[in-house]
């Protein structure tokens, strides 16, 4: 009798493996894969959210789930500086290919992304950037005019924002094609020209699903004495790097831009997702981090964080500029820290939402990267602007494309007067919503 019983269990495992029916159909795939002895994998997530569009999705999940894909710990690395040799712990996104890499003139390899590599740290992204924002904003002659000296800013963004932008292998092979402006030209000349009148809204390239590019905003952490208790209690809630000069930087807000492709032989889709630095997640009723990082437009992450921001005023619509507490994060979130093996520094960030598309939801933007701009800002309508010239030049290169309207930036869908002169003639083509293109030489 127990043969019997052991035999029909093993059959009933080997029928349920063979069908993939196993799981309670109350499971999600992501809690299925929850129990497994590895969690998925990007290209696993993408592939799982494929042709998904117009139909109830996590997007919120969705958006950690890909966060944690790609933010697992190296193994230390050493960066050479004038105060030393420095220890580094970056996270994978932070070895991808940056501007530097992906637009470099001579051809660059895609850098190495070895977790145990060890050694020396790639020293490309310690070369951070003014922000692309603000390159797009400030008037380029005056740009050129300092550009022995310090630069114009722009005062719509935080005066010390500095950026570094990062690609996977996937967007890095395509963009790298199109790294001088030759090349650029060529693909240009290449698209199928509209009839008079007329504006396409093709791109020149369509990056493949699983593209991921991630824009990383920081700001410098003070020196603390070895007195300094507080100071160090507090640089310690920020994930960090170094720049060249040895400086210690924490990153203060996060976007991440994933590429799906809905359906066959139809152009991709992006997955926008932003995080802010929300202070120590180990006093969750203590206001900290970025300050006005849930303002206007709030924070919505259905997933990690599902309860109202409060800011320290005990409101949910408090004054403009106020800190909000960290509050906790969901058991949900703790798991999947668990699951990818996460450093516990990434609980002091917060997701403030996911676009998906012009009105779902219409807004969305992050208070250390566009600034003021939060009202009427929205990531799908700005990067789908994203474009070149019909002389192969950038925005800047040529004729300014408006990105702003009295100051303040669009939403909705496009328009055919985003890109054509005042005739109008179709003088701008799009890029599959890379702004990067104007590092392009």
């Amino acid at each position: 009798m127990l043969l019997k019983t052991v035999l029909s269990s093993v059959a009933t495992l080997l029928l349920c493996a063979a069908l993939h029916s196993c799981v309670p159909t109350s499971q999600s795939p992501f809690e299925a894969r929850r129990v497994a002895a590895t969690p998925p994998t990007t290209d696993e997530l993408v592939s799982s959210q494929e042709g998904k569009f117009g139909r109830p999705v996590a997007w919120d999940e969705f958006s950690w789930k890909i966060f944690a894909s790609i933010s697992h710990t190296f193994s230390p690395c050493t960066i050479k500086t004038p105060k030393g040799n420095l220890e580094e712990n970056d996270v994978l996104w932070e070895r991808w290919a940056d501007n530097d890499t992906t637009f470099s003139v001579a051809a660059q390899p895609f850098p190495s992304t070895d977790p145990n590599s060890g050694g020396s740290c790639p020293i490309s992204h310690r070369k951070f950037q003014r922000d692309e924002l603000r390159l797009l904003l400030d008037n380029p002659r005056k740009r050129q005019a300092n550009s022995g000296g310090a630069e114009k800013q722009n005062p719509t963004i935080p005066a010390d924002a500095i950026e570094a932008v990062y690609r996977n292998r996937l967007a890095f092979d395509i963009l790298n094609g199109f790294r001088t402006r030759k090349k650029l030209l060529k693909a240009v000349g290449d698209l199928p020209k509209p009839e008079t009148g007329k504006v396409t809204y093709d791109s020149i390239f369509d990056l493949p699903s699983g593209a991921i590019q991630v824009k990383s905003q920081w700001t410098p952490l003070p020196e603390c004495g070895s007195a300094d208790i507080m100071c160090q209690q507090t640089n310690s809630t920020f994930h960090t790097t170094y720049d060249t000069n040895g400086r210690l930087m924490g990153l203060v807000g996060l976007h991440v831009m994933t590429k799906l492709h809905p359906l066959p032989k139809q152009e991709g889709l992006w997955i926008w997702s932003t995080w802010e630095w929300a202070g120590d997640s180990n006093f969750p009723t203590r206001p900290s981090g970025n300050a006005g990082r849930c303002d206007i437009i709030g924070c919505n992450d259905t997933f990690g964080h599902p309860t109202p921001e409060q800011s320290q005023q005990g409101a949910t619509h408090p004054p403009q500029g106020s800190q909000y507490i960290p509050g906790i994060v969901s058991q949900n979130l703790n798991d999947l820290f668990t699951a990818y093996q996460l450093a516990p520094v990434w609980k002091n960030y917060r997701l403030k939402g996911t676009q998906t598309s012009y009105d779902n939801p219409a807004k969305l933007g992050n208070s250390q990267i566009e600034g003021r701009y939060i009202p009427t800002s929205s990531c799908v309508t700005c990067h789908n602007r994203a474009s070149v010239n019909n002389q192969g030049n950038d925005v800047i290169g040529g004729r300014k494309i408006r990105i702003l309207d009295k100051n303040t930036a669009q939403t909705g869908p496009m328009k055919d007067e985003y890109f054509t002169d005042l005739h109008p003639i179709q003088i701008f083509y799009r890029t599959d919503s890379v702004w990067s293109i104007i590092h392009v030489q």
